[in-house]
């Protein structure tokens, strides 16, 4: 029986930070963050299939919400100075097709801005629901913009 040598470990780099995290913004500034081609998934998206695909859905939502943060410099909550921010979300429909109810959103896109650190946390303490607004477009083009508003 003859033994091979094993590989040596190599030590994993350090995951890159690529945001900074900013000071908090002035109470009452906004910041509009747009996604192109996307629409957070919905409860039922979530929930009525496997919940493997219903993860597989919040996990989606999370990477694209911190990667377009990220790109668009959103700022990013203080952990020693936090502060409760208003969140709207504006949804722009491709045409021919239908809107969810206006609350199914909030659950993967709220789990989403805690992720990506643009929210402390989705209690009531920390976040208030400002609306979901609905636009319809004459086009194919579909995206969402999530409104962060320090109050």
């Amino acid at each position: 029986m003859t033994t091979t040598a094993r590989k040596p470990k190599v030590p994993r780099p350090e995951k890159p930070q690529f945001r900074k995290a900013f000071p908090a913004l002035e109470p009452g500034k906004q910041h509009a963050m747009y996604i192109p081609n996307w629409m957070p998934a919905t409860v039922n998206q979530i929930y009525d299939r496997h919940f493997w695909v219903g993860a597989e859905l919040k996990k989606r939502d999370k990477r694209l919400v911190g990667a377009f943060a990220g790109m668009q410099g959103t700022q990013t909550i203080d952990r020693d100075r936090p502060i409760k921010r208003r969140v709207s979300l504006v949804i722009r429909l491709a045409k021919g097709k239908r809107a969810a109810d206006p609350d199914a959103y909030w659950k993967s896109t709220l789990d989403a801005l805690v992720h990506a650190d643009l929210l402390r946390n989705d209690s009531h303490v920390w976040c208030e629901h400002g609306g979901v607004i609905f636009e319809r477009s004459k086009t194919a083009e579909f995206g969402t913009t999530i409104i962060l508003e320090d109050i």
